[in-house]
């Protein structure tokens, strides 16, 4: 359960980013109100996670996670460029973190 928190927990990052970006720096309310929320979920599912998940594999799975997932919604959602050396950091961070789960 607890790598179900930690994936809770970058879905939640994943939103509360798409939402800020939505919310225009803050000037249309409902994305504002649900960018805050979705960070104060971040912050539960990862606190539930870090029970049993070491805290240093947990962070960086969730920042690699979040990463992973960010990029592809800014990509897909709004029209970011995917060029071949973006891509490739992001399988290099997602290599990583597979790495240092593995050790």
């Amino acid at each position: 359960m607890d790598w179900v928190f930690l994936i809770l927990s970058s879905l939640c990052t994943v939103a509360a980013f798409t939402f800020l970006r939505l919310s225009e720096n803050f000037t249309k309310i409902y994305p504002s109100i649900l960018t805050f929320l979705f960070i104060a979920l971040n912050i539960v599912f990862f606190s539930l996670a870090i029970q049993t998940i070491d805290l240093g594999i947990a962070y960086t799975a969730a920042c690699g996670l979040g990463t992973l997932l960010t990029t592809s919604t800014s990509i897909i959602w709004f029209a970011e460029s995917a060029d071949f050396v973006k891509i490739m950091a992001i399988i290099v961070i997602v290599l990583g973190v597979a790495l240092l789960k593995i050790t």
